[in-house]
């Protein structure tokens, strides 16, 4: 992550996930966690409503959405 390079064991370079509670902003998102080959996202909403929040779980060596 320090080089901006994507990881050699990834296979695609972005991750996506259009959350529908609204807002894209970064500073919604309250906690990253990665773990081997798992990254959890947890975004709250715009008025920072953890409630309303989301967690998104990837594969991030595969891209695939394990979790929402």
């Amino acid at each position: 992550m320090s080089d901006g390079e994507p990881h050699p064991a990834a296979q695609t370079a972005v991750l996506f996930y259009n959350f529908p509670s609204g807002g894209r902003s970064f500073a919604d998102i309250l906690d990253a966690s990665i773990t081997c080959s798992k990254l959890a996202v947890l975004k709250g909403t715009s008025d920072g409503d953890i409630a309303e929040g989301q967690v998104v779980v990837w594969d991030w060596t595969t891209g695939q959405i394990l979790l929402v």
